[in-house]
């Protein structure tokens, strides 16, 4: 299993580098934003077949099913499976998953 995260954050790693050094249009940034949001929409509504439908190929093959694809997910991938709040920009990567912590009294804090 960790050979296969390892492989997946790769072959993201790969695909981020080729993405910057590629001029891309307006009209494919908003479908790339599309798919991106589609399968964002699919893991919170646990729909497992959908979000690997717009996994691309190469992950379709490494994880072979659905429940195996999104067990890596929920594993691994806990901000993705279930992001508080998903932005898309041109400035960023292709989705930041940005959460917010509430202070409380009682957490702990570093320095404290």
């Amino acid at each position: 299993m960790a050979f296969r995260l390892f492989a997946l954050l790769g072959l993201l790693l790969g695909l981020a580098v080729a993405a910057h050094a590629q001029e891309v249009s307006s009209a494919d940034r908003a479908a790339i934003r599309d798919i991106i949001q589609s399968q964002v929409e699919a893991f919170r509504r646990d729909d497992g077949d959908a979000a690997f439908g717009y996994a691309s190929p190469s992950i379709r093959n490494m994880f072979g099913t659905s429940e195996i694809f999104m067990d890596m997910v929920r594993q691994g991938y806990q901000p993705v499976y279930r992001p508080p709040r998903c932005s898309i920009s041109a400035r960023s990567s292709p989705c930041t998953a940005k959460s917010r912590r509430r202070s409380t009294s009682s957490a702990p804090t570093a320095g404290r």
